[in-house]
């Protein structure tokens, strides 16, 4: 078990990884949004890894900028 000093929305996938390039387009788009079959051709990857990437962020399994900070606890 984790646990988290901050809420785990406050926990944003660590630079470089397919999962924070992800929600920086979705950042950058704005209220115009991004179509999920545009990512592969933006990102380069293919298809398969965007959508493990997407269901990583949304079960919160992805290396965090604040992963030190997690306590862990079995």
């Amino acid at each position: 078990m984790i646990a988290a000093r901050r809420p785990l929305h406050e926990l944003p996938p660590k630079d470089g990884t397919l999962e924070r390039a992800i929600l920086d387009l979705l950042e950058d788009a704005g209220d115009t949004g991004v179509m999920v079959a545009e990512l592969p051709f933006a990102l380069g990857v293919s298809p398969a890894t965007v959508e493990i990437a997407i269901r990583n962020l949304q079960t919160g399994m992805y290396a965090s900028e604040f992963d030190q900070e997690l306590d862990f606890d079995a």
